[in-house]
């Protein structure tokens, strides 16, 4: 339910804040989601991505893969090539 609000702020330019207690896990999927949802159709550049800008999402894992997987049906490298 989230996600269409966030797009529809973004289309309208204003900004936009995700955050949580810590801003590592919950937050950070709801990006993952909205970014792999709405932009890229990739996750593992969306992960890539995100971990550029908040380096620590997601440490030491992604507590929320089961939800990755049956929400998009795939499965989320978080190999460092």
């Amino acid at each position: 339910l989230i996600l269409p609000i966030i797009h529809r702020h973004y289309q309208l330019g204003d900004i936009i804040l995700v955050h949580c207690a810590a801003g590592m896990q919950r937050s950070a999927i709801v990006v993952l989601c909205y970014l792999y949802q709405y932009h890229f159709r990739n996750m593992n550049y969306c992960y890539r991505r995100l971990r550029y800008y908040r380096p620590v999402v997601f440490t030491p894992d992604i507590n929320f893969r089961l939800c990755l997987y049956y929400r998009y049906k795939i499965t989320l490298s978080t190999e460092t090539n």
